[in-house]
């Protein structure tokens, strides 16, 4: 007859599992009433009979180990689900404590990665601010530099603007007082103009009326000799005539 087994977790569940190969071959399944082939040693199986201990009869085959492991491990099984979620003792035993510690741990692992992860977030978004920031102002100071020089540029074409416009509006008052010289010297010369025609104009009218005051009276003088010839023509025929 041999037993084994070993804890599990600390829970206290019984896991003591007499196997004996005394007495007729028996059948793998668990019991907790007595054996009947045990004869005068059952005085030293009932007390764990009597706690709910199970007992197996191994038979020499290969299935009989078989089988108790199996029924090891789904009695153990059915056992850690019971005491866990059933009676809720696995937080108030060693593996409980255990277990929580190791979470305790891991928690605590977590947490100063997570402190380290932020700081060196915090780090990193100070740094990128600060890098921001002086992006940021650089930008502003080329704006300003770039506005400065736009009202510099500004002024320059504006100085340049009323010194081009004064020299402009002299040079367009010269203008207009060369033009109205010109106009008026026009004008002048117009006049002298139109006063010279009216004297050729009166002057050929005076020769046009002269030469035909002196055709007129040379005519008159032609037609007088004439006249003074004929008479004496006639005269002079009636004097040969008598």
């Amino acid at each position: 007859m041999c037993a084994y087994g070993r804890p599990l977790f600390s829970f206290g569940i019984p896991v003591t599992r007499p196997v004996s190969t005394f007495g007729a071959p028996a059948t793998q399944q668990p019991t907790t009433s007595s054996m009947p082939n045990f004869g005068q040693r059952r005085e030293y199986v009932k007390p764990p009979l009597e706690t709910g201990t199970r007992m197996f009869c191994h038979d020499g085959m290969r299935a009989s180990p078989i089988g108790f492991i199996r029924d090891l491990l789904d009695d153990n099984t059915t056992n850690v689900r019971r005491k866990i979620v059933d009676e809720h003792e696995f937080a108030y035993n060693a593996a409980g404590e255990g277990l929580a510690s190791a979470l305790r741990k891991q928690s605590q692992s977590h947490d100063e990665k997570l402190r380290i992860l932020r700081a060196d977030m915090e780090a990193a978004m100070k740094a990128q601010k600060e890098e921001t920031h002086q992006e940021v102002q650089k930008e502003l100071e080329r704006k300003h530099e770039e506005v400065e020089r736009m009202k510099r540029d500004v002024e320059c074409m504006t100085e340049r603007f009323v010194s081009e416009k004064t020299r402009l509006e002299s040079r367009i008052a010269e203008m207009e007082a060369t033009h109205r010289q010109h106009v008026d010297r026009l004008q002048d010369m117009q006049n002298q103009v139109s006063q010279a025609l009216l004297q050729v104009m009166a002057s050929q009218t005076e020769t046009a009326r002269r030469k035909e005051e002196e055709e007129r009276q040379a005519r008159l003088l032609a037609e007088e000799r004439l006249a003074n010839a004929l008479a004496s023509t006639k005269h002079y025929e009636e004097v040969h005539a008598v």
